[in-house]
């Protein structure tokens, strides 16, 4: 086997985090939406849920959740086009967009970003289970939790889709369930829809919530949707995962919060004398998230260190993880939520201007290219929106996300006028004695 031929097998066999994934290892639509699915069903949703749900009546509290989740689902819809059409992730799209060496400082923040999520998602069932058997128990059930969050996030997306095929069916059949007794505890859909506000929510902390429960996770969709077979089943999967999947584990968290006094799903089915499926609920939805999070680091460090070893920067993030689990990281939930509502969303509207301005679907072979060390339009608006997101009035997910295309749009305007655009792209001459590369060979898209 020649080197060109083992470096590619060596990428395939990391899931491609250096490059674009090539039509033959493209997966089934469905498969990816599944994968999304299990991603989004997540117990943080809930409690963002049971912060916002008290704040409104029930039908005002429906309305609000499902406009900040048909927002977030906009967002990562056109960043998955992106990814389809392209066949590659955000970090890697921001390598144009951001430059050579400024695309780190995504790597850096949703890297980051991603490791305190995993954090609080191997905390979560450790602090559960330890208040039932011990709080003694809290350290070796965080270190557990993370061996096998670890072990799917490490072997890649194959492991992702075969646990996502049997999660995301058992938990709508118990969401299903939970929702259908909360019902009846109420008192029946008449007397629910009947509950007042009983805090003082605004509409924009509330919308902030709703979107920067995911909108970290969102920015980095592409990790998955790079491996759709079309860019309608790319769009359909974000729209199914982050509009719908993510919007019922906010509705079902305010349901909690409305009826029981409790967001936790795990806790309400507990009280509706479902403890047993409670605790499988909490683990599924735990497990599917907590090892999609792991995988986006590992994508998001790869990239930062130019290495193809994804599986080896699992195991590090991994370790700063439970760290980070052991110091409390999980109590700053709400203020973490806040944080990145206002600092991601940024990105992704770099990326996203970047792409449908100047690439669209002819983005160069990154393997054939050399690009600026740092795209200062980008990197100037990136840093422009935070500002306009923190201090402008309304909702700040939203104001970075128009801020950031608006002034990129601006700038870049100007930067082409003053002729002081850097070229985006130089091709590299291929070396004389350059061995041929061997073309893909076509195969059907798997499951």
């Amino acid at each position: 086997m020649s080197q060109s031929q083992a470096a590619r097998q060596e990428e395939s066999k990391q899931d491609y985090p250096l490059q674009a994934v090539p039509q033959g290892a493209r997966r089934s639509d469905w498969t990816i939406a599944l994968i999304l699915l299990g991603f989004t069903f997540w117990v943080g949703s809930m409690y963002a849920g049971g912060q916002v749900g008290p704040g409104f009546s029930f039908w005002n509290m429906v309305g609000v959740v499902m406009l900040g989740s048909a927002m977030l689902g906009a967002y990562v819809c056109v960043l998955s086009v992106a990814a389809q059409r392209s066949g590659l992730n955000t970090v890697l799209l921001a390598r144009f967009s951001f430059g050579e060496k400024g695309s780190k400082i995504v790597d850096s923040l949703l890297g980051f970003t991603q490791i305190g999520w995993y954090a609080w998602a191997i905390a979560l069932p450790g602090v559960i289970l330890a208040d039932i058997i011990g709080p003694g128990w809290f350290i070796p059930l965080v270190i557990l939790f993370t061996l096998a969050f670890t072990w799917t996030a490490y072997i890649g997306i194959s492991a992702l889709a075969i646990l996502s095929r049997v999660s995301v069916p058992t938990m709508l059949i118990l969401i299903g369930i939970s929702l259908w007794l909360a019902t009846g505890d109420a008192g029946g859909l008449s007397d629910l829809t009947g509950i007042g506000a009983t805090s003082e929510v605004g509409i924009a902390l509330a919308l902030t919530l709703i979107i920067g429960t995911f909108v970290s996770g969102g920015t980095q969709i592409t990790n998955w949707t790079r491996f759709c077979s079309t860019t309608k089943g790319a769009i359909l999967a974000g729209f199914v995962a982050f509009t719908l999947g993510n919007g019922l584990f906010i509705f079902a968290g305010a349901m909690g919060a409305l009826v029981y006094q409790e967001a936790d799903l795990t806790r309400v089915l507990g009280i509706q004398g479902l403890l047993a499926a409670g605790l499988l609920l909490m683990l599924l939805n735990v497990w599917t998230t907590a090892d999609r999070t792991a995988y986006a680091f590992s994508v998001a460090g790869a990239n930062f260190f130019r290495t193809e070893k994804r599986r080896g920067i699992v195991i590090g993030g991994a370790l700063i993880g439970i760290v980070l689990a052991i110091s409390g990281f999980y109590n700053f939930l709400e203020s973490y939520l806040i944080l990145l509502g206002t600092f991601i969303p940024p990105v992704g509207a770099v990326i996203a201007a970047d792409y449908f301005i100047k690439w669209r679907a002819n983005v160069p072979d990154l393997d054939s290219v050399r690009l600026p060390a740092f795209n200062w339009v980008g990197i100037v608006t990136y840093f422009a929106a935070c500002l306009v997101a923190q201090f402008s009035p309304g909702v700040p997910p939203v104001n970075g996300l128009i801020a950031g295309v608006v002034i990129y749009l601006i700038l870049n305007k100007i930067a082409e006028k003053a002729g002081a655009t850097p070229e985006s792209v130089v091709r590299q001459p291929e070396p004389r004695n350059a061995e041929p590369r061997a073309e893909h060979e076509e195969e059907p898209v798997r499951e």
